[in-house]
């Protein structure tokens, strides 16, 4: 994985260089590639595609608007079986290419619907598609009615060129509540794996008076790999970090065998000069603990900036639990005391609320009681040692 500004990216193009080419002498090669975030990624892609030969997986984040030569990409790695490409904002694709891949996801996308069959024709070994968020106006009309069109036609080609899916999603961006109910579910019904965006589920989540009443939502015990955008509002209250806490916590335990886990603050560099997710210690980013299979995190993206310092993040690193690390931790926390304080106030005179319901499920209330509270990340890293 590659995350980082334009100011690395010559270095970038003589690593890859210099990889490939110490690979093709020992017949060693370069499998899996993650870019993200890179300035003018879609201009300057083809100038390191001549040391990709060998990729397996691509994956792209993209900063700013462009168009990305799929037909390249696929030309320069013929041995490639999955891409994902992510855009800030969104990215044309331009067509038609040779293909083998497996895998095939678009976020944000210009996409044109005339080019779906020719997708499919050529890709004979997919068991993957994802096309999330397509922009209107290229993919499909305004009107409401043509989702369902949409999805006579891709369940067509699938059955035409004997395609099955593991894994499908379909839907545009900021889809009304009545055209994002079912019509992606009739395409592909033997799926297995499904994709869900917050445009999909905020419908769902405006409708219930409590979520986790709500199996739909908060039943992802099984999940190993989650995408999380937080959408914010304008009038998002930027002085608590309260906010991350509920995050972090919410995650760790509805999600307790998370392997992949990336958290996009969606407007952060768009619409806010500060960050909406903190890193500090009191923001509770060591709640993301409690996964024990986690292998990659990633938070926030270039453009996010973070006030915490170095102190705040030693628990992550062996090297952070010297007694002189635990006593800086220690430092850090006895100024809590005033805020501990006030939450046990305020929960001895809150209410006793009793869930009811078909789906209401015990445990997982129980471990949502201290949802947000500085609290559970003292108590946290207490038993850290």
């Amino acid at each position: 994985m590659v995350h980082a500004g334009a100011d690395r990216w010559e270095a970038l193009v003589k690593a890859l260089k210099k990889n490939y080419e110490r690979d093709m002498a020992i017949r060693h090669s370069l499998r899996d590639l993650e870019l993200i975030d890179y300035i003018h990624i879609c201009i300057k892609l083809c100038e390191i595609l001549p040391f990709l030969a060998t990729l397996t997986r691509l994956r792209l984040q993209v900063a700013e608007h462009g168009t990305i030569r799929l037909d390249k990409i696929f030309q320069a790695c013929p041995f490639l079986e999955s891409f994902e490409a992510e855009a800030k904002n969104y990215v044309e694709f331009s067509m038609p290419w040779p293909l083998l891949l497996q895998s095939f996801v678009l976020r944000n996308g210009h996409f044109a619907q005339s080019d779906l069959g020719s997708l499919l024709a050529l890709t004979p070994r997919l068991q993957e598609l994802k096309l999330i968020s397509l922009q209107s106006g290229v993919w499909i009309e305004e009107d409401e009615t043509n989702l369902a069109h949409i999805s006579t036609l891709t369940m067509a080609c699938l059955e035409s060129h004997g395609i099955v899916l593991r894994s499908f999603h379909f839907s545009r961006a900021y889809t009304s509540k009545s055209s994002s109910q079912c019509a992606m579910f009739l395409v592909s019904p033997k799926s297995t794996d499904w994709t869900f965006s917050t445009q999909d589920l905020l419908p769902i989540i405006q409708d219930t008076s409590n979520v986790v009443t709500r199996p739909e939502i908060h039943h992802q015990d099984r999940a190993k790999l989650l995408l999380d955008s937080i959408h914010v509002q304008r009038d998002f209250p930027h002085e608590t970090k309260a906010h991350s806490r509920v995050v972090y916590c919410y995650r760790s335990i509805v999600c307790p065998k998370l392997r992949d886990l990336r958290i996009d603050p969606y407007y952060q560099a768009v619409l806010l000069s500060r960050s909406i997710l903190f890193m500090d210690l009191d923001a509770g980013l060591c709640l993301l603990s409690r996964l024990r299979y986690l292998e990659t995190l990633l938070i926030g993206s270039a453009g996010m900036t973070t006030t915490s310092g170095s102190r705040d993040l030693t628990w992550m690193i062996a090297s952070g639990w010297t007694a002189e690390a635990r006593k800086e931790r220690e430092k850090i926390m006895s100024g809590w005391k005033t805020t501990l304080l006030e939450e046990t106030r305020q929960r001895s005179v809150a209410p006793l609320r009793t869930l009811e319901g078909p789906y209401v499920d015990a445990d997982l209330t129980e471990s949502l009681q201290d949802l947000g509270l500085l609290e559970d990340v003292k108590n946290t890293l207490d038993k850290m040692g």
